[in-house]
């Protein structure tokens, strides 16, 4: 089962301009901008609802119900490859512990991000989310409208097209 989300998700990468840094369990990582774009937030904010787009439509098909939090934070992170035997590069650093907090299907994006996005999309504000190594901070997650729902009739264009 993730290995089939988590394989719709790889096929999208590129598409949105994202890098996957790793998957623990069920953990996705991408980042966007380690070689700098004007457009990073954008990127990871349209892979995001690519996202929870793909599980909402897979828990419709399944009947399951399959979550996922996507937290976007913009900022530093050191980057670099770990290990003697086997390989890994990964990223550290407050983006990646902000990112960290989102609820379950929807976007969240922290403060430095919101300045970026605000002018493109709506959100709603969440205040004093508390934020590992950081301590509270404001939040906005993305409104609802961005996001599909299915319905059966919805369900039934779609297998046709």
């Amino acid at each position: 089962m993730l290995n089939e989300i988590f394989t719709e998700f790889d096929e999208a990468l590129l598409q949105y301009g994202v890098e996957k840094i790793k998957t623990i369990g069920d953990a996705y990582m991408v980042v966007s901008g380690l070689i700098p774009r004007p457009d990073h937030a954008v990127c990871c904010l349209e892979f995001g609802i690519h996202m929870i787009n793909t599980l909402t439509l897979y828990n419709h098909r399944h009947n399951s119900n399959i979550g996922i939090r996507v937290g976007i934070n913009t900022g530093r992170v050191v980057a670099g490859v770990i290990g003697s035997k086997k390989f890994t590069y990964d990223v550290w650093g407050d983006a990646v512990n902000v990112a960290s907090t989102a609820p379950r299907m929807c976007v969240q994006v922290s403060q430095s991000t919101h300045a970026l996005l605000c002018n493109l999309y709506s959100f709603d504000k969440r205040n004093g989310i508390l934020i590992k190594g950081k301590g509270v901070m404001d939040a906005y997650v993305l409104k609802k409208d961005y996001l599909d729902v299915y319905d059966d009739q919805e369900e039934e264009e779609l297998m046709r097209l």
